[in-house]
């Protein structure tokens, strides 16, 4: 039996949500930036043993006081995107998560998501320990990732399924209190 699971990418523009999701499923990764309206996208992956059909919801960038269409509420789980070049990326996952948790009424099951770690080291401005902090204050799994170079991609969505089945190696679900910052 394949269990269906929706997952929502979202974050500021720029950030390499669509290209995570296009190097998830077809492995292929574009050089030229594209403003995303919306996609989905479908790929079967297994975890832990069990078969699921993944969709993905990339979403367009929100920049502040985010505002999204009731179908981002109705998702199992949720990946936030921040680019490691943009403070301004990282910044506004806060209100995104908010506005999660007001909305869904529940503990949203998440991983962070640290994008870009292919480009100039020099050029960081937010760093590793930045986004793990944040992951555990929001009780979220976390990964830095590189969509070009395909570096953690597989690990963001499996993790994102462990995190919505409760799996406490997967984070938050299994948790009964919620972080509200």
């Amino acid at each position: 039996m394949v269990r269906v699971r929706k997952v929502a990418l979202l974050g500021y523009p720029a950030v390499g949500k669509s290209s995570l999701a296009y190097q998830f499923v077809e492995k292929k990764f574009d050089d030229e930036y594209n403003a995303t309206i919306d996609n989905h996208l479908t790929q079967n992956v297994t975890v832990n043993g069990l078969a699921y059909q993944l969709e993905l919801y990339d979403t367009m960038g929100v920049t502040e006081l985010p505002t999204f269409s009731s179908e981002v509420f109705t998702m199992d789980g949720w990946v936030l995107v921040y680019s490691v070049e943009n403070e301004k990326s990282f910044d506004v996952l806060q209100e995104i998560y908010d506005k999660l948790r007001v909305n869904t009424g529940k503990c949203p099951p998440l991983v962070l998501v640290g994008n870009k770690t292919d480009l100039d080291e020099t050029k960081r401005e937010v760093t590793r320990q930045q986004g793990k902090d944040l992951a555990a204050a929001l009780q979220a799994g976390f990964f830095e990732t590189s969509a070009k170079d395909n570096s953690n991609v597989d690990d963001v969505f499996q993790q994102v399924i462990r995190c919505i089945e409760g799996d406490p190696i997967g984070g938050a679900p299994g948790k009964k209190d919620c972080a509200i910052l």
